[in-house]
């Protein structure tokens, strides 16, 4: 048997990795997935402390967990420090992380590819003819991606894990 801490610090290293591929940085996922594993609240030294971090990269990286909507800053009752927790439901931080992607990387995607496709070029034909291919192509994807996640953040757990059955 593993112990719990054993446990917890390779899962926390594990998302960290995984993150960095969705480009995420580290210190944010690390951050995250501390509070993930912990039922309840936590206050920024015990994380700091937790994770050897410092006070600084702690608090950045909470406030841009709380500005993705995945972590919320809340009080203990005779306690003066700030206590922060995270969405525990897996389908609603996916949701949600879902929603700052698409908000930040899919909309600005689509509008370039958008006006990629409508701008008249001037040079090799060939060239701007496989030019404009390659946005249509991307731009096609790019919307086919967005209806996906729109049909995502429509639904609750229960209709999207239906529709998912449906798929498989």
């Amino acid at each position: 048997m593993e112990s719990i801490e054993k446990y917890r610090s390779q899962f926390i290293q594990e998302w960290a990795s995984m993150s960095s591929a969705w480009g995420i940085n580290k210190a944010m996922a690390q951050i995250h997935a501390f509070l993930l594993l912990h039922p309840e609240p936590q206050h920024m030294e015990y994380i700091m402390q937790s994770l050897a971090m410092s006070r600084g990269n702690v608090s950045m990286n909470l406030k841009l967990l709380i500005d993705w909507g995945l972590v919320e800053k809340c009080w203990q009752k005779g306690d003066r420090r700030d206590y922060f927790k995270c969405e525990h439901d897996i389908f609603e931080m996916t949701l949600r992380i879902a929603r700052e992607r698409r908000k930040r990387e899919v909309y600005p995607a689509l509008k370039l590819l958008s006006k990629s496709v409508e701008m008249e070029l001037i040079g090799e034909e060939n060239e701007i003819v496989h030019m404009q291919k390659i946005c249509n192509d991307m731009l096609i994807l790019g919307k086919s991606f967005d209806a996906i996640l729109a049909l995502f953040e429509n639904h609750n757990k229960t209709d999207f894990e239906k529709m998912l059955e449906n798929i498989s």
